[in-house]
C-alpha cells in the first residue's frame, strides 16, 4: 500500500463484517495509526530484484487433477436444558454421518491417501459467519457462494457466509458455500486439524481432523497440533447432544 506523504497521517482500518443475525457484532475499527517519516534512501549497491520463489508442495495446485470431492458441513444447535448455550459441529456431510463435537480420541472426520488432491465444498447451515481454517496446509479458494474466483487465492483460512432463508415458511434454506482445493503431500502424513477460527466456536466443538495415510508402511506421521494447548475438549463439553445426519437434514436426537 502507498504510504501517506511525509508529515501526514493515515489509519489502518478493519472494515465492518456482516456476521449474520446470530453472529457477534464486528463494527469498523481503527487498528493502527500510520505516520510517514522522511523518505528512505536506498543504498546504491542494494539489490533491485527480489529472490526467486522456490517451488513448494502447493505450487501448481490448480493444475492438479481432483481425485475426490467432499462436502464439509458446519452446524450448531441450542443445548437442551441450558440457557443461551450452543454446541457447534463440523462433519463430512453424507448419509448416516454421526454429528458430535470433536474429541482428540475419536475417529478422524476425513481419511485421505497421501498424494491425493481433493475439492471440499464447505457449507455453513447456521445463522452466523464461520471462518474455516486448516492446520499445516494451504488451499486455493475456487468459489464463494457459487461465484468462481478469477484469481483463486492460496490461503489457510477463509470466511464461509451464513445461510439464508432459515425458518422462513415456504422457502428452502440455502447454506453459505465455499469451494476449496487441497493437496495432501506425503510429507504431511498423519493427523491434521481443521476448525472454525472463531475461538468460542472451536472450543465448543466445531473442529475436525483429516488423517493423511502414508503410501509406505512405517513412514513417520505427524500428530495433530492442538490449538487450545492440549486440554481435553471432551472434558470441556459436558455431555453435548449427538445428531445423526440423514440424506439432507440433521436434528439433535434430544430435541
Amino acid at each position: 500500500m502507498p504510504a501517506p506523504p511525509a508529515g501526514h497521517k493515515a489509519y489502518f482500518v478493519s472494515h465492518r463484517v456482516d456476521t449474520g443475525c446470530a453472529g457477534d457484532q464486528v463494527p469498523e475499527r481503527k487498528l493502527g495509526l500510520i505516520t510517514a517519516g522522511p523518505p528512505h534512501t536506498v543504498p546504491v549497491n542494494a539489490p533491485t530484484l527480489a529472490p526467486k520463489a522456490e517451488p513448494d508442495s502447493f505450487t501448481g495446485l490448480l493444475t492438479r487433477k481432483t481425485d475426490t470431492v467432499r462436502t464439509i458441513a458446519l452446524a450448531e444447535y441450542p443445548r437442551p436444558g441450558s440457557a443461551d448455550r450452543n454446541d457447534f459441529y463440523i462433519f463430512e456431510k453424507k448419509p448416516g454421518a454421526i454429528i458430535k463435537p470433536f474429541t482428540m480420541d475419536g475417529e478422524p472426520t476425513v481419511t485421505v491417501p497421501a498424494g491425493s488432491t481433493e475439492e471440499w465444498v464447505v457449507e455453513n447451515w447456521t445463522r452466523e459467519l464461520h471462518a474455516f481454517h486448516v492446520h499445516q496446509l494451504h488451499f486455493r479458494v475456487l468459489e464463494i457462494d457459487g461465484q468462481k474466483q478469477p484469481n483463486p487465492e492460496l490461503l489457510d483460512v477463509v470466511n464461509v457466509p451464513f445461510a439464508t432463508n432459515i425458518d422462513k415458511p415456504g422457502t428452502v434454506t440455502v447454506p453459505g458455500r465455499v469451494r476449496i482445493k487441497l493437496y495432501f503431500p506425503e510429507a504431511m502424513a498423519g493427523d491434521i486439524l481443521f476448525h472454525c477460527h472463531l475461538v468460542d466456536h472451536e472450543d465448543a466443538g466445531m473442529m475436525g481432523m483429516v488423517r493423511v495415510v502414508p503410501k509406505s508402511p512405517g513412514t513417520a506421521t505427524r500428530k495433530a497440533e492442538l490449538p487450545w494447548g492440549g486440554q481435553s475438549l471432551a472434558a470441556m463439553l459436558a455431555n453435548p447432544p449427538i445428531c445423526r445426519l440423514g440424506q439432507q437434514t440433521a436434528t439433535p436426537a434430544s430435541r
